[in-house]
């Protein structure tokens, strides 16, 4: 899935990504779970553009999502709890902000980008019209054979 995380400074302005994206890169957790990059963000009405403004994740799975979650907020509480840049967390036009890292906070996040652009599962590639490979639905592609020591019905034979 596909996240786009953008820091406020509260004054109208762009707080700084880059000390966000830097601080999500260190994250253990991660740097195995998330794909991160800093783009820009669109240019409003008059202006050039071309700052880098957004930090992109793209995260294979909720659990994912969730350590961004703990990630951002634990961000902001390292730069002064109120007075901390706003953060917000975007997914297919769900936008939230993020405040604090309570279990509680993480898991209703979650569940809003989660539930409101579809469901917890990877965002498609665009243009990936590649139906899945047999059997990535986690189920066999065959029925089990049965076992040739057991009876008709499934149970091993008896002596």
């Amino acid at each position: 899935m596909r996240v786009s995380v953008t820091v406020d400074d509260g004054h109208g302005g762009a707080g700084n990504p880059l000390e966000l994206f830097r601080w999500l890169s260190m994250d253990p957790d991660l740097k195995t779970t998330a794909r991160l990059t800093l783009r820009p963000a669109p240019p409003g009405p008059g202006e050039m553009g071309g700052a880098f403004e957004i930090v992109s994740a793209v995260l294979g799975h909720t659990l994912a999502l969730s350590g961004l979650v703990v990630a951002v907020a634990n961000w902001r509480a390292t730069r002064g709890g109120d007075r901390a840049p706003g953060v917000r967390i975007e997914r297919g036009g769900v936008v939230v902000e993020v405040r604090d890292g309570s279990p509680e906070t993480v898991e209703r996040i979650t569940r809003a980008l989660t539930a409101g652009a579809g469901g917890g599962e990877p965002d498609p590639a665009p243009g990936d019209d590649t139906p899945a490979a047999p059997g990535a639905s986690g189920a066999p592609d065959t029925p089990e054979a049965p076992d040739p020591s057991d009876g008709a019905d499934g149970r091993p034979d008896r002596p």
